[in-house]
């Protein structure tokens, strides 16, 4: 039989703290009795399975709603954005070498603007 890996319950008493801290009676209304809250940090720690620390405070940082995020809400806020292709650092080619009879060939085949 296959375990399911989860987060350290360490971590999810961390977020449920902050969580608290952060959004007071919206978050403990989520969480009204000590089985709920049981049960909703086991959910936590399941949805949020394989995370880092890092990726933790990543989902904090990148969490702007008003209201407390759901487990997979915040989950999604963890994760890194991904990197657009005209944000990323490219190694410029070599110069090319002068080719005086690449070029001659050219100007031949399509005219010179000289």
């Amino acid at each position: 039989m296959k375990t399911c890996e989860t987060l350290q319950p360490s971590l999810t008493l961390m977020i449920f703290s902050r969580m608290q801290a952060k959004y007071g009676h919206k978050w403990a209304s989520a969480y009204p009795t000590k089985e709920q809250i049981k049960l909703g940090m086991r959910a936590w720690e399941i949805t949020l399975a394989g995370l880092e620390i890092d990726d933790i405070e990543r989902g904090f940082s990148q969490w702007e709603g008003d209201w407390p995020p759901s487990d997979e809400e915040f989950r999604k806020a963890c994760q890194k954005a991904p990197v657009m292709a005209s944000q990323r650092q490219y190694k410029a080619l070599p110069k090319p070498k002068p080719d005086p009879e690449l070029a001659e060939r050219f100007f031949r085949r399509f005219g010179s603007k000289r």
